[in-house]
């Protein structure tokens, strides 16, 4: 079985929920196009969930199946969620990065009462600066509450405060 990123699943699930199995337009919340669009296509088209005709991009069985749905079935579009209680009624709190990462090793520093500045985020993850802080500004995208702060040498530090949880994190 392929394995389907969150695009890619809402993408095909989007289609599945379709009586004519059509790929294209795609769902609101997805924002692709051009290149990117394009080579996601080809991808699920050499995976066998998709295919072309007269540039008409539709579903195919492999395709339903890989997100749940049959042509007999009426199906909503399924989406990847970060929702724990879609899982089944956990009441577990969703980790924001998998443990061990870069990001969540990231995180662990800004947390601490003294925060961090770019140098020591930088000699961290062995990412270039802008490299930082375009990963910062995806903290704030998940949720995570992120301060700059110029402490009396001129040096910007940065502070997180994470939300309890995923769902605090997503809305």
């Amino acid at each position: 079985m392929t394995r389907l990123n969150d695009r890619q699943t809402a993408v095909l699930g989007n289609a599945a929920g379709r009586p004519d199995g059509y790929i294209l337009p795609l769902p609101e919340h997805v924002q692709m196009k051009g290149g990117g669009l394009a080579a996601m296509l080809k991808a699920l088209e050499r995976s066998g969930l998709v295919q072309r005709s007269d540039d008409v991009w539709t579903i195919t069985e492999d395709g339903r199946a890989a997100v749940g749905g049959s042509k007999d079935e009426k199906t909503e579009p399924q989406v990847a969620t970060e929702d724990p209680d879609a899982s089944g009624g956990d009441s577990v709190a969703a980790p924001l990065f998998r443990p061990g990462t870069r990001q969540a090793q990231l995180l662990d520093l800004l947390q601490r009462e003294e925060g961090a500045d770019i140098d020591e985020m930088v000699h961290l993850t062995g990412w270039q600066p802008h490299s930082v802080r375009a990963v910062l500004t995806g903290f704030r995208k998940r949720g995570v509450e992120v301060t700059r702060t110029k402490e009396g040498n001129g040096v910007s530090v940065y502070r997180a405060f994470a939300p309890t949880n995923a769902v605090d994190a997503v809305g």
